[in-house]
């Protein structure tokens, strides 16, 4: 009985052992080269330091940081410019990793790991997008 395109895969047998293995070495495949370019980043504490992260990033990261341990989320500061909307959309303000990561870690570590975890999430939505393709 065929129920369309994608629920034919649906109903399709288990993978076998071979391809399941096939996977995870695809998958390992495709992380490995963000491991080794993010290595010092990642597991060395260093900060990924470049002229947006100075100017930009540092400084609204560290207000959104303060905000969150404070309990209330700034949309406003009257410190930088002649006024800025913290919430402004480049900044991923509410974007829910960017809390997370900031609740636990220093605005220059948490931008650091939320830019390698956005290349591993890019990684595996393309590897996911490549099967579902065939």
């Amino acid at each position: 009985m065929r129920f369309g395109p994608v629920m034919d895969r649906v109903v399709q047998a288990a993978p076998s052992r071979s391809s399941a293995s096939r996977r995870v070495l695809v998958g390992v495949g495709l992380l490995w080269p963000l491991l080794l370019l993010y290595r010092e980043l990642l597991f060395s504490g260093s900060a990924w330091l470049d002229l947006d992260l100075l100017l930009s990033y540092q400084p609204r990261y560290t207000i959104l940081a303060n905000g969150i341990r404070d309990g209330h989320i700034p949309l406003w500061t009257d410190g930088m410019l002649s006024g800025f909307p913290i919430a402004f959309s480049e900044f991923g303000w509410f974007y829910p990793l960017t809390w997370l990561l900031l609740s636990v870690l220093d605005p220059l570590r948490a931008y650091t790991l939320e830019l390698a975890l956005g290349l591993v999430f890019a990684a595996v939505a393309a590897y996911w997008l490549g099967r579902g393709w065939g």
